[in-house]
Formats: C-alpha cells, structure tokens, sequence
C-alpha cells in the first residue's frame, strides 16, 4: 500500500471511493477528509481492498433498491 506523510493510502482510497462511485451511483469525493478517514482506519485494520470490494457488492445488491437503506451506501457505513 502506497502511504505519504500527509494522507495515507491515498490510491487505496481513491480505488475504493471509485468502485462504490460506480456501483452505487454515487459521486462520494476521495478527498474529502471524512471519507478518507473511515477507509483508512479499516485499511490500518488490516482489511483490502478486496474486503471493501466484496462488502460493496453485497450492500449494493441488498440496499440499492430500498428507500429506507439506500442512503447508507457510503464511505462511513
């Protein structure tokens, strides 16, 4: 994982903001400070990519469609 001093995980992050972009419709920014904070303190966690990859896919196909849950398909949930 690439990390510099001011943002760490600065690809990661972008990789991820951009997949739940795509999935989900939505133009969430990379840099806005609040995403970025919640991405990284899983990525310090331990979790991959991947892990938000798959955890994206899931919620997409459980909360899209839903009035009630859809406005929880972003970077802090």
């Amino acid at each position: 994982m690439r990390e510099d001093k001011d943002n760490k995980y600065i690809v990661e992050i972008e990789t991820i903001i951009d997949y739940l972009n795509q999935k989900c419709g939505s133009r969430f920014s990379p840099s806005a400070k609040q995403n970025s904070e919640h991405i990284s303190a899983r990525l310090r966690e331990g979790y991959t990519i991947e892990d938000f990859k798959t955890v994206i896919d899931k919620k997409c196909a459980e909360w899209k469609d839903d009035e009630k849950m859809c406005g929880f398909l972003r970077p802090q949930t």
